[in-house]
């Protein structure tokens, strides 16, 4: 009886990330060399919350259309939608010291009241770098976002700086830090590093 209760449970919290998240079926391209089919049963896949190998909760992966990288220790998320400059931004942050976390799709979950951030399987390691093709770079498995960045968005000239809301089921996650960028901008990278440097400073004065 509980194991048709867990298999029910499973269902049902698959349904409903299948319900929320419709939009997430794009496809990367075929040069990528991943089939469209298996990309979008990843991209829908919904685990049972569980607990990692220390006993802290963990809750289901969710796939998004979003690029990730990590400096340092901190996460930055990428959100826009085709053609916004993910890609090209994260790029321009690998150069000045990044490392790539994910491009294009994100999966990301909540880990010790943290939003992290990984690579789907299929595309681990690689970046589409616009007029060069898909390139195989060094990469971290994984990030913990600091900051996310918004590149579909107005930006504005001296904005309150709100915080991310994560898809379902991922509400209840402590919610990182959201600006608005143009990505094509020139300083758009050095933007990052500063709002960054912002958050660090803000987190210390809180914890004195």
């Amino acid at each position: 009886m509980a194991a048709r209760a867990s298999s029910l449970n499973c269902r049902w919290r698959a349904d409903d990330v299948v319900h929320s998240a419709h939009h997430l079926t794009d496809v990367i391209p075929a040069k990528a060399g991943i089939q469209s089919k298996r990309h979008r049963a990843w991209s829908l896949d919904a685990r049972l919350r569980g607990h990692d190998s220390s006993g802290a909760s963990v809750t289901a992966a969710v796939n998004i259309h979003a690029s990730c990288v990590r400096f340092g220790r901190k996460g930055i998320l990428l959100l826009g939608k085709s053609g916004s400059g993910k890609s090209d931004l994260a790029l321009r942050l690998i150069g000045r010291g990044a490392k790539l976390v994910a491009d294009d799709r994100c999966d990301i979950s909540v880990e010790r009241n943290r939003l992290v951030a990984r690579a789907p399987r299929t595309i681990a390691g690689l970046l589409e770098v616009r007029g060069v093709g898909i390139v195989s770079l060094p990469r971290a498995p994984s990030a913990v976002i600091a900051l996310v960045v918004d590149l579909s968005g107005v930006v504005g000239r001296m904005p309150e700086l709100p915080r991310y809301a994560p898809p379902p089921p991922l509400r209840q996650s402590a919610q990182p830090r959201l600006i608005a960028l143009n990505a094509f901008e020139a300083s758009a990278p050095d933007k990052i590093l500063v709002a960054l440097r912002r958050h660090a400073a803000r987190a210390d004065v809180k914890r004195n």
